[in-house]
């Protein structure tokens, strides 16, 4: 029972981080602090789509692996004999551990130099890096796992919310530029006196958020009956 109900609570609280990271990589450009707005059940409805690509990563990767993957016994007699495999080898693991100082150093260099909240960019990034090697080599509880499984199931695991983060932020990029697929709402009462058209960000609990697309103000409408509709494609404002 205990189990359970651990597991339950770990899923719930990685769908919170997941869905507040696309939230947060979504307003980033607005320099709106979402928290104020959103509900507990608007942060687990975010995380929905960005879990999507590693569930349809998994399964490509686990056909893929079942097709291609050698036991561990032939790996090691490839090594022995020496030759390309074992080159190949040396190879692999010598630049695993260059991109992964790359990318540490550049998270690293994002975090010092960002102004604000634009920090974030390398924020999580870095974190999912620090605490995905610490899972893999400093954890003796999962080096007993098999070390395919345990790589990929916990790259998984700690890089999800960095890809939710920034699927979220080229999201918001793209509405802030007023590109992609746009939608004007129409209500009774606005927070702007002009005809200029509100674009909608998002629906958030009980209110919509809106930009105007001519000086980009943010306008939160409580819920009521209003009009969506989706305005012509535009590259730019």
């Amino acid at each position: 029972m205990d189990s359970k109900v651990s597991a339950t609570a770990i899923t719930y609280v990685y769908s919170l981080l997941i869905g507040g990271a696309y939230l947060v990589g979504y307003w980033l450009p607005f320099g709106l602090n979402i928290l104020a707005f959103a509900d507990l059940t608007d942060i687990i409805k975010a995380s929905v789509l960005p879990m999507l690509p590693a569930v349809g990563l998994l399964l490509t990767y686990s056909a893929l692996d079942g097709l291609n993957s050698i036991s561990k016994k032939q790996h090691d007699e490839y090594i022995a004999e020496g030759g390309f495999f074992k080159y190949y080898m040396k190879f692999m693991v010598l630049y695993s551990y260059g991109m992964t100082a790359f990318f540490l150093c550049h998270a690293a260099y994002i975090v010092i130099t960002e102004p604000g909240y634009q920090k974030l960019k390398g924020v999580f990034p870095l974190a999912s890096l620090l605490v995905f090697i610490y899972l893999v080599y400093g954890n003796r509880h999962l080096l007993a796992l098999d070390v395919k499984s345990r790589v990929f199931v916990i790259s998984i695991l700690c890089f999800l919310p960095t890809a939710a983060f920034i699927t979220g932020n080229r999201d918001g990029e793209q509405v802030e530029r007023l590109e992609g697929v746009l939608w004007e709402v129409k209500a009774k009462e606005t927070c702007s006196s002009s005809a200029d058209k509100l674009v909608l960000l998002a629906r958030l609990s009980n209110k919509y958020l809106t930009m105007s697309r001519s000086d980009k103000s943010i306008c939160v409408i409580p819920d009521e009956r209003v009009q969506l509709t989706r305005l012509p494609r535009a590259s730019g404002a």
